[in-house]
Protein backbone atom coordinates (compact mmCIF):
# COMPACT_ATOMS: atom_id res chain seq x y z
CA UNK A 1 0.00 0.00 0.00
CA UNK A 2 0.91 3.67 -0.01
CA UNK A 3 0.75 6.55 2.44
CA UNK A 4 0.34 9.59 0.26
CA UNK A 5 -1.31 12.84 1.29
CA UNK A 6 -0.92 16.59 1.94
CA UNK A 7 0.19 17.48 5.45
CA UNK A 8 -0.32 13.90 6.60
CA UNK A 9 1.03 12.16 9.67
CA UNK A 10 1.41 8.41 9.68
CA UNK A 11 3.32 6.27 12.15
CA UNK A 12 4.14 2.57 12.38
CA UNK A 13 6.03 1.36 15.43
CA UNK A 14 6.79 -1.75 17.47
CA UNK A 15 5.67 -4.23 14.82
CA UNK A 16 7.07 -7.46 13.38
CA UNK A 17 6.28 -8.82 9.91
CA UNK A 18 6.86 -12.54 9.33
CA UNK A 19 4.87 -12.84 6.10
CA UNK A 20 6.44 -13.07 2.68
CA UNK A 21 5.43 -10.18 0.41
CA UNK A 22 5.54 -10.54 -3.38
CA UNK A 23 4.39 -7.95 -5.89
CA UNK A 24 3.92 -9.31 -9.41
CA UNK A 25 3.25 -6.58 -11.97
CA UNK A 26 3.32 -6.23 -15.71
CA UNK A 27 5.34 -3.20 -16.75
CA UNK A 28 3.17 -0.14 -17.39
CA UNK A 29 4.51 2.99 -19.03
CA UNK A 30 2.87 5.39 -16.55
CA UNK A 31 3.13 3.44 -13.31
CA UNK A 32 5.99 2.24 -11.11
CA UNK A 33 5.49 -0.58 -8.54
CA UNK A 34 6.67 -0.45 -4.93
CA UNK A 35 6.83 -3.34 -2.43
CA UNK A 36 7.99 -3.50 1.19
CA UNK A 37 7.64 -5.60 4.31
CA UNK A 38 5.36 -3.01 5.89
CA UNK A 39 4.44 -0.45 3.23
CA UNK A 40 5.02 -0.01 -0.48
CA UNK A 41 5.53 3.75 -0.75
CA UNK A 42 5.77 6.62 1.73
CA UNK A 43 5.18 9.82 -0.20
CA UNK A 44 4.61 13.22 1.35
CA UNK A 45 3.52 16.44 -0.32
CA UNK A 46 3.17 20.12 0.24
CA UNK A 47 1.16 22.49 -1.90
CA UNK A 48 4.11 24.79 -2.53
CA UNK A 49 6.86 22.32 -3.43
CA UNK A 50 5.19 19.08 -4.37
CA UNK A 51 6.97 17.35 -1.50
CA UNK A 52 7.06 17.57 2.13
CA UNK A 53 4.83 18.63 4.99
CA UNK A 54 3.91 15.01 5.60
CA UNK A 55 5.83 13.35 8.42
CA UNK A 56 6.24 9.60 8.67
CA UNK A 57 8.13 8.16 11.68
CA UNK A 58 8.82 4.43 11.45
CA UNK A 59 10.40 2.91 14.55
CA UNK A 60 11.19 -0.49 16.05
CA UNK A 61 10.04 -2.38 12.97
CA UNK A 62 11.37 -5.87 12.24
CA UNK A 63 10.88 -7.63 8.92
CA UNK A 64 11.51 -11.38 8.79
CA UNK A 65 9.67 -12.20 5.56
CA UNK A 66 11.04 -12.20 2.05
CA UNK A 67 10.20 -9.19 -0.13
CA UNK A 68 10.17 -9.68 -3.90
CA UNK A 69 9.27 -7.60 -6.92
CA UNK A 70 8.45 -9.68 -9.98
CA UNK A 71 9.25 -10.06 -12.80
CA UNK A 72 12.86 -9.60 -11.73
CA UNK A 73 13.78 -7.16 -14.50
CA UNK A 74 10.90 -4.75 -13.88
CA UNK A 75 11.65 -1.13 -12.95
CA UNK A 76 10.39 -0.52 -9.42
CA UNK A 77 11.42 -0.35 -5.78
CA UNK A 78 11.67 -3.02 -3.08
CA UNK A 79 12.75 -2.75 0.55
CA UNK A 80 12.64 -4.73 3.77
CA UNK A 81 10.58 -2.03 5.51
CA UNK A 82 9.31 0.17 2.66
CA UNK A 83 9.75 0.07 -1.08
CA UNK A 84 10.46 3.80 -1.23
CA UNK A 85 10.11 6.96 0.86
CA UNK A 86 9.88 10.49 -0.51
CA UNK A 87 9.52 13.76 1.36
CA UNK A 88 11.39 17.02 1.85
CA UNK A 89 13.27 18.55 4.74
CA UNK A 90 10.44 20.70 6.14
CA UNK A 91 9.57 18.20 8.86
CA UNK A 92 12.60 15.96 8.54
CA UNK A 93 11.10 13.63 5.97
CA UNK A 94 10.50 9.95 6.60
CA UNK A 95 12.34 8.63 9.63
CA UNK A 96 13.42 5.04 10.16
CA UNK A 97 14.67 4.45 13.69
CA UNK A 98 15.81 1.06 15.03
CA UNK A 99 14.41 -0.82 12.04
CA UNK A 100 15.74 -4.30 11.23
CA UNK A 101 15.53 -6.52 8.15
CA UNK A 102 16.16 -10.29 8.12
CA UNK A 103 14.28 -11.24 4.95
CA UNK A 104 15.84 -11.36 1.50
CA UNK A 105 14.86 -8.47 -0.78
CA UNK A 106 14.92 -8.83 -4.56
CA UNK A 107 13.78 -7.13 -7.72
CA UNK A 108 14.00 -3.60 -9.06
CA UNK A 109 15.94 -1.06 -7.02
CA UNK A 110 16.39 -3.00 -3.78
CA UNK A 111 17.50 -2.04 -0.28
CA UNK A 112 17.56 -3.62 3.16
CA UNK A 113 15.38 -0.91 4.71
CA UNK A 114 14.11 0.99 1.64
CA UNK A 115 14.74 0.77 -2.07
CA UNK A 116 15.02 4.54 -2.38
CA UNK A 117 14.76 7.62 -0.18
CA UNK A 118 14.36 11.36 -0.63
CA UNK A 119 15.23 13.40 2.46
CA UNK A 120 14.94 10.42 4.75
CA UNK A 121 16.61 9.74 8.09
CA UNK A 122 17.92 6.30 9.03
CA UNK A 123 19.13 5.90 12.59
CA UNK A 124 20.37 2.63 14.11
CA UNK A 125 19.01 0.45 11.30
CA UNK A 126 20.21 -3.08 10.55
CA UNK A 127 20.19 -5.41 7.56
CA UNK A 128 21.21 -9.07 7.87
CA UNK A 129 19.73 -10.41 4.63
CA UNK A 130 20.88 -10.71 1.04
CA UNK A 131 19.72 -7.89 -1.23
CA UNK A 132 19.52 -8.42 -4.99
CA UNK A 133 18.72 -5.63 -7.42
CA UNK A 134 17.51 -6.33 -10.93
CA UNK A 135 19.34 -5.59 -14.16
CA UNK A 136 20.41 -1.96 -14.59
CA UNK A 137 19.27 -1.14 -11.05
CA UNK A 138 20.99 -0.19 -7.80
CA UNK A 139 21.00 -2.20 -4.60
CA UNK A 140 22.09 -1.24 -1.10
CA UNK A 141 22.38 -2.58 2.42
CA UNK A 142 20.29 0.17 4.01
CA UNK A 143 18.89 2.07 1.03
CA UNK A 144 19.78 1.70 -2.62
CA UNK A 145 19.29 4.71 -4.86
CA UNK A 146 18.07 8.28 -5.15
CA UNK A 147 19.01 8.90 -1.53
CA UNK A 148 19.16 12.66 -2.09
CA UNK A 149 19.20 14.61 1.15
CA UNK A 150 19.09 11.46 3.28
CA UNK A 151 21.12 10.86 6.43
CA UNK A 152 22.17 7.41 7.63
CA UNK A 153 23.81 6.99 11.03
CA UNK A 154 24.68 4.19 13.41
CA UNK A 155 23.56 1.53 10.93
CA UNK A 156 24.96 -1.90 10.04
CA UNK A 157 24.80 -4.34 7.11
CA UNK A 158 26.00 -7.94 7.03
CA UNK A 159 23.99 -9.05 4.00
CA UNK A 160 25.36 -9.77 0.56
CA UNK A 161 24.50 -6.96 -1.85
CA UNK A 162 24.32 -7.91 -5.51
CA UNK A 163 22.92 -6.91 -8.87
CA UNK A 164 24.23 -6.08 -12.29
CA UNK A 165 24.54 -2.31 -11.81
CA UNK A 166 25.72 -0.44 -8.70
CA UNK A 167 25.92 -2.33 -5.40
CA UNK A 168 26.51 -0.44 -2.16
CA UNK A 169 27.04 -1.96 1.29
CA UNK A 170 25.19 0.94 2.97
CA UNK A 171 23.88 3.49 0.43
CA UNK A 172 24.73 4.95 -2.96
CA UNK A 173 24.52 8.62 -1.96
CA UNK A 174 23.45 10.76 0.98
CA UNK A 175 25.21 11.60 4.24
CA UNK A 176 26.47 8.48 6.00
CA UNK A 177 27.86 8.62 9.53
CA UNK A 178 29.23 5.89 11.80
CA UNK A 179 27.76 3.08 9.71
CA UNK A 180 29.46 -0.24 9.03
CA UNK A 181 29.32 -3.29 6.80
CA UNK A 182 30.89 -6.72 6.99
CA UNK A 183 33.92 -7.19 4.75
CA UNK A 184 36.87 -9.36 5.72
CA UNK A 185 38.98 -7.73 3.00
CA UNK A 186 38.30 -4.28 4.54
CA UNK A 187 37.42 -2.97 1.09
CA UNK A 188 36.55 0.71 1.35
CA UNK A 189 33.08 1.96 0.45
CA UNK A 190 32.61 4.55 -2.27
CA UNK A 191 30.42 6.52 0.16
CA UNK A 192 32.22 8.49 2.84
CA UNK A 193 31.12 7.59 6.36
CA UNK A 194 30.52 3.92 5.61
CA UNK A 195 33.36 1.73 6.85
CA UNK A 196 34.16 -2.00 6.64
CA UNK A 197 34.48 -4.25 9.67
CA UNK A 198 35.78 -7.76 9.99
CA UNK A 199 33.59 -10.37 11.65
CA UNK A 200 35.63 -10.17 14.85
CA UNK A 201 35.38 -6.38 14.93
CA UNK A 202 31.62 -6.37 14.44
CA UNK A 203 31.08 -9.05 17.09
CA UNK A 204 32.86 -6.73 19.52
CA UNK A 205 30.19 -4.03 19.04
CA UNK A 206 28.03 -4.05 22.17
CA UNK A 207 24.84 -2.25 21.08
CA UNK A 208 23.67 -4.65 18.37
CA UNK A 209 20.08 -5.99 18.55
CA UNK A 210 19.79 -9.59 19.73
CA UNK A 211 18.44 -10.94 16.43
CA UNK A 212 21.15 -9.14 14.45
CA UNK A 213 23.83 -10.54 16.75
CA UNK A 214 22.38 -14.03 16.31
CA UNK A 215 22.62 -13.64 12.53
CA UNK A 216 26.18 -12.40 12.95
CA UNK A 217 27.06 -15.45 15.03
CA UNK A 218 25.82 -17.70 12.20
CA UNK A 219 28.53 -16.35 9.90
CA UNK A 220 31.71 -18.36 9.38
CA UNK A 221 34.92 -16.92 7.97
CA UNK A 222 36.94 -19.35 5.84
CA UNK A 223 40.72 -19.26 5.35
CA UNK A 224 42.17 -16.83 2.81
CA UNK A 225 42.73 -19.52 0.16
CA UNK A 226 38.96 -19.62 -0.25
CA UNK A 227 38.88 -15.95 -1.16
CA UNK A 228 35.77 -16.22 -3.34
CA UNK A 229 33.81 -17.64 -0.42
CA UNK A 230 35.39 -15.85 2.54
CA UNK A 231 32.13 -15.22 4.37
CA UNK A 232 29.44 -17.90 4.51
CA UNK A 233 26.28 -18.26 6.55
CA UNK A 234 25.46 -21.48 8.37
Amino acid sequence: GSSNDWGAYAEISNCVNEANVTANYAQKSNWVPFVGGFIGDLWGHSSSTGYGTSYFPMSNLVNKGTVALEPANIYGFSGGIAGSSSNNSINGGCRFVRCENYGTVSGGIAGGITGAALYGTYQNCYNAADITGSSAANSGGITAAESLGSTISGSYNIGKISGSYTNNPISKVGTVENSYYLDETKAASTVSGAAPMTLAEMKAVTELPAAFRAALNDIVVLPAEYADYTVIRT
